[in-house]
């Protein structure tokens, strides 16, 4: 999280937006283009500590289930959940 945030990618970032917001944008906008809904089962395989998928599924409602190998990811991204 340090330096990066609870999300590993990047977003254009529009004038008047902050970082944040740029990525909050950009993962709704992906929800968005896959049509995703209330009640959909999604699977995010290589969730890191789980940001996008977290506000993927507070945005549209969704259940999202995250894999990733990295066992320090998966309790941090359990503490956060």
């Amino acid at each position: 999280e340090w330096g990066w945030g609870q999300s590993f990618h990047f977003a254009e970032k529009r004038k008047g937006e902050s970082f944040k917001q740029s990525i909050l944008r950009h993962e709704y906008q992906l929800a968005a283009k896959l049509r995703v809904k209330n009640g959909d089962k999604i699977l995010d395989c290589g969730c890191g500590i789980g940001g996008p998928m977290r506000n993927i599924a507070e945005f549209t409602g969704c259940d999202v289930t995250g894999i990733t190998i990295n066992q320090h990811q998966v309790n941090r991204a359990n503490k956060l959940n």
